[in-house]
């Protein structure tokens, strides 16, 4: 896997077109959160990039084409996050029953998200609160269904198995129904190596190599 290659243009890839600049703003927040290191390394040194997230920690980042949110969560089990997920999806349709969970609704809520806690990227904005963000995520889960969440959860246990940091990103952009549609792509990729781990000296599996686009959808 190569971790050097942008963040943005891996995005831009799974997004498409439509979501080019929200892409290219949550890729710049994703490389602002993977600097380059030298650091001794098994049997010699490693020099390349590592994510600056606790070991286990999962990126979540929300971006449209001016604003981008990025903050992460640590699943309790450290092999499966499967059950993090579905805690996070029911929390969030614990707290807004009988709600329809379309496409309509996510984009509500990453805009709502965006522009009360969001900024340019390396922007130090108002911190959400864990169940503020524990709603966004779960909402968000909740549109893609049970079958989109268990292919995320399996792509960011392979990850974190292997000692690398998974980011998901939700991007939204212009839609192509209609001239005022909007739509969003939800993609999961591995971001890089975990820097306690590089600098504990620890094994990498550098074999890594998934990149998916969970869900894409238009509002028309």
């Amino acid at each position: 896997m190569n971790f050097s290659e942008d963040a943005g243009e891996r995005l831009l890839r799974l997004a498409g077109e439509p979501r080019a600049a929200a892409a290219r703003l949550a890729g710049e927040q994703l490389e602002r959160l993977k600097p380059a290191i030298v650091a001794p390394f098994q049997e010699g040194l490693y020099a390349g990039p590592v994510a600056k997230v606790d070991r286990g920690g999962v990126l979540i980042v929300l971006a449209d084409e001016n604003r981008v949110l990025a903050f992460h969560m640590v699943p309790a089990d450290d092999k499966r996050c499967l059950p993090a997920l579905r805690d996070m999806t029911r929390f969030a349709k614990n707290s807004f029953p009988n709600r329809w969970w379309g496409v309509s609704l996510v984009v509500g809520v990453v805009e709502f998200a965006l522009e009360r806690y969001g900024g340019g990227p390396g922007g130090k904005p108002p911190s959400a609160p864990q169940p503020v963000t524990m709603t966004i995520v779960g909402t968000l889960l909740a549109y893609v269904g049970e079958e989109a969440i268990g292919v995320a959860a399996a792509e960011i246990d392979k990850c974190r198995a292997a000692g690398v940091c998974p980011a998901i990103a939700w991007m939204v952009g212009p839609g192509s129904k209609e001239p005022d549609a909007r739509s969003i792509a939800m993609c999961t990729l591995p971001l890089a190596p975990y820097i306690d781990l590089v600098m504990d000296g620890g094994i990498i599996q550098c074999t890594v190599r998934s990149e998916v686009n969970t869900a894409k959808s238009d509002l028309a």
